[in-house]
C-alpha cells in the first residue's frame, strides 16, 4: 500500500480534516450538525477535487456510500447515531471514500475498510465518554460524536502512513 501523496490528496484530506473540526465546533456547542454546513462543505469539497483534478473513482465512491450509508442509517434506527452523525458520516464517504493510497488491488476494501474504522472509532470513543462524563452516564444528555469521528478519520489517515 503506497500513500496518496499528490498534492491534490493532501489538500482533499486536509479539506476534511478542516470541515470535520467546523462540525465538531457545532456539534459540541448545540448537539447539531447544521444542513447548511454539510451541504456547503460537502459542495465546496467536491469542486476542490474537480478544480485539483482528482479523478472520481465512481464504483469506489458508490461503494462506499453505499457502505455508509447502510451501516449509518442502521445505527440511527436503532438510536445509536443521530441524523447529523449520518449525514456527516455520509459526506466524509463522499470526498474520501478510502484511504488515501494509490493501491489499485483492494480498493473496494479500502473504502469499506476506512469507513469501518471511522465508524468504529466514533463509537466507541463516544460510548466511553458517556459512560464516563461527570454523572456517570445517569443523563440522557446526547452525546457529540462528530469529534470522535474526527479522530477516527485522523486515526484512517495516520494508519495509512505508516502502511
Amino acid at each position: 500500500m503506497t500513500v496518496d501523496q499528490s498534492i491534490s490528496g493532501i489538500v482533499i484530506v486536509l479539506y476534511v480534516i478542516l470541515l470535520l473540526l467546523v462540525l465538531s465546533v457545532a456539534d459540541i456547542r448545540s448537539r447539531t450538525a447544521p444542513n447548511s454546513y454539510l451541504v456547503g462543505g460537502g459542495g465546496i469539497g467536491i469542486l476542490i477535487e474537480i478544480a485539483m483534478g482528482v479523478e472520481p473513482e465512481i464504483i469506489l465512491r458508490v461503494i462506499s456510500l453505499a457502505f455508509t450509508m447502510a451501516l449509518a442509517l442502521s445505527l440511527y434506527r436503532i438510536g445509536a447515531v443521530g441524523g447529523g452523525d449520518v449525514k456527516t458520516l455520509i459526506v466524509v464517504a463522499l470526498l474520501g471514500p478510502g484511504l488515501p493510497t494509490t493501491t489499485c488491488d483492494y480498493e473496494v476494501l479500502e473504502a469499506v475498510l476506512a469507513g469501518g474504522i471511522e465508524l468504529f472509532v466514533m463509537l466507541l470513543l463516544g460510548t466511553i465518554h458517556s459512560r464516563f462524563r461527570s454523572d456517570g452516564g445517569r443523563t440522557s444528555e446526547i452525546t457529540p460524536l462528530i469529534p470522535y469521528l474526527l479522530i477516527g478519520y485522523l486515526v484512517v489517515q495516520i494508519a495509512s502512513i505508516l502502511c
